[in-house]
C-alpha cells in the first residue's frame, strides 16, 4: 500500500525529487451500527435486500477501494442499495448509520468509534507524507520533520482507534 505513495510521488516530482516520510497507518472500513445488526463481514453482505449503504464521490480513495473489492467479489455498484446516495465525509457517513438512516458508510475505525458505531475493516493505508527537496530548508518543514520523530506524536497517534505509528517519522522513499 505504502509503496504506492512512492510510485505516485516518482511519477508527479521526479523532475524536481522529494522525500517520502511515514506519518501514520489507519483502517478503513464499513462503520455500522452498534452489535452489526445485519451482520456485515464482508462487501458481498452489502448486497443483501435488506441492506443499505452511502457511499463516498467518485475519486475518494475509500470508494476507490471499495469499487475494487466489489469487482473481485463479482459484484457491481447496482447490486448495492445506496451505492449512489453520496455523503461528502467519513463523519456525514456515520451520522447517518447512527441515525439508521443507512446500514453502513465507508469510513474509518476512529470516525465509527467517534460515532459509537461499530466497525467492519477492510483495509489498512499508510499515510504519508511528500516534501519537495527544494522545501526541506524551510523553517517550517524542518520544525514538522522534528515533530514527526517525538515519541509522544507517535503515542498521540497510536492512541487513536485504527491508528499505528509504526513509521511515523520514517523517510519511506526518495524521489
Amino acid at each position: 500500500v505504502g509503496d504506492s505513495n512512492v510510485t505516485l510521488a516518482r511519477k508527479f516530482l521526479s523532475d524536481s525529487g522529494a522525500i517520502v516520510v511515514g506519518f501514520s497507518f489507519f483502517e478503513e472500513g464499513l462503520m455500522v451500527a452498534q452489535g452489526n445488526p445485519h451482520g456485515i463481514r464482508t462487501v458481498s453482505d452489502l448486497a443483501a435486500e435488506t441492506v443499505s449503504i452511502v457511499n463516498r464521490e467518485p475519486g475518494a480513495a475509500l470508494r476507490i477501494l471499495f469499487d475494487e473489492l466489489l469487482e473481485r467479489a463479482g459484484l457491481t455498484g447496482e447490486c448495492v442499495k445506496g451505492y449512489d446516495h453520496l455523503v461528502a465525509s467519513h463523519n456525514q457517513g456515520a451520522q447517518l448509520v447512527a441515525l439508521h438512516l443507512a446500514d453502513a458508510a465507508l469510513g474509518l475505525r476512529a470516525v465509527a468509534v467517534a460515532h459509537g458505531l461499530d466497525f467492519v475493516p477492510l483495509d489498512a493505508v499508510r499515510c504519508d507524507l511528500v516534501i519537495p527537496r527544494d522545501f526541506l530548508d524551510l523553517p517550517a518543514v524542518r520544525v514538522l520533520l522534528d515533530v514527526l520523530q517525538t515519541r509522544s506524536l507517535r503515542e498521540e497517534l497510536a492512541s487513536l482507534p485504527g491508528y499505528e505509528s509504526t513509521h511515523t517519522g520514517q523517510i519511506v522513499g526518495h524521489v
